[in-house]
């Protein structure tokens, strides 16, 4: 699969996932927020986590930061060449690994799982989502 067929694919399919406010919020207001005051846009990025919020998140900052990989756990269902096995991302050269899973248990057995890896703790950031998700 090209890339341009890889974006078009992403593009069409993505607004499946946006079926509630809660999600335009998150990617409208708080991840703007969230980015802005915690990572410089000329610093190199790796998404952890392709599902609904990996992929709005993905879809509205590839072109204002250098997102230069994704990687998901359930990489081979994506059947793309874009989407990477975790197991290789201590492999990768980057600045930081933005965890795109909302849930607190996952997100935090990632977190041990980069950890791990080798991945450095100041490496590793999050959007703490019950605090976003409860105003």
């Amino acid at each position: 699969m090209c890339i341009c067929s890889f974006f078009y694919n992403l593009f069409k399919y993505r607004f499946f996932f946006i079926e509630t406010k809660l999600l335009v919020t998150f990617c409208d207001q708080n991840a703007k927020t969230f980015l802005s005051n915690n990572i410089d846009k000329n610093k190199k990025i790796v998404i952890y986590g392709f599902g609904p919020y990996g992929e709005e998140y993905f879809v509205n900052f590839f072109c204002d930061y250098r997102i230069i990989g994704v990687y998901d756990a359930d990489y081979a269902e994506f059947n793309s060449r874009f989407i990477f096995n975790p197991e290789i991302i201590n492999r990768a050269s980057f600045d930081y690994v933005v965890i795109t899973v909302m849930n607190p248990e996952t997100r935090k057995s990632i977190v041990n799982f980069l950890l791990k890896k080798g991945i450095s703790k100041e490496k590793i950031v999050y959007i703490n989502y019950k605090d976003t998700t409860d105003k």
